[in-house]
């Protein structure tokens, strides 16, 4: 009886489902800390720390020119849920998984003297072991950075 226990513990968390939920769980951890560490960087006014997370120059030079917009301050921003989808095809290699990140930010227009409020969906891709934003279905407008 004292051996069945561990050993049904084992075979358990070695079963496909198991490993498939803990690699979800890592994926979803690892989103979570690529949006939050890009987000703190377009809060606090860092391009190049954004710019990490964007995989293409045009991007990373529309984010530049509109952090350093002295009209437009993010005045705070949080992550407020990630989630991850299912494994990609192979066909769709090197990216492996995507996902969303809601996220919520005040930004302060100052042309306007208004502060604003959204929540929104912003996509994520992973390749190979980084979270990238998906710039095809969450471009950097030329008005905001999501």
């Amino acid at each position: 009886m004292r051996i069945a226990l561990p050993l049904l513990l084992l075979v358990t968390a070695c079963s496909p489902a198991v490993r498939l939920k803990m690699k979800e769980r890592r994926d979803t951890n690892t989103l979570g800390s690529a949006a939050e560490a890009y987000w703190l960087a377009v809060r606090w006014n860092d391009p190049n720390g954004a710019a990490s997370f964007l995989e293409t120059p045009e991007e990373k030079l529309r984010l530049g020119r509109l952090l350093a917009d002295p009209k437009l301050r993010l005045t705070d921003v949080s992550v407020v849920q990630v989630v991850v989808g299912d494994e990609l095809p192979e066909e769709r290699e090197p990216e492996t998984r995507e996902g969303v990140a809601v996220v919520r930010i005040e930004a302060y227009d100052i042309r306007r003297g208004k502060v604003d409020v959204v929540t929104l969906e912003q996509h994520w891709v992973r390749t190979a072991h980084t979270w990238t934003v998906d710039a095809a279905q969450s471009p950097v407008g030329t008005d905001r950075p999501w």
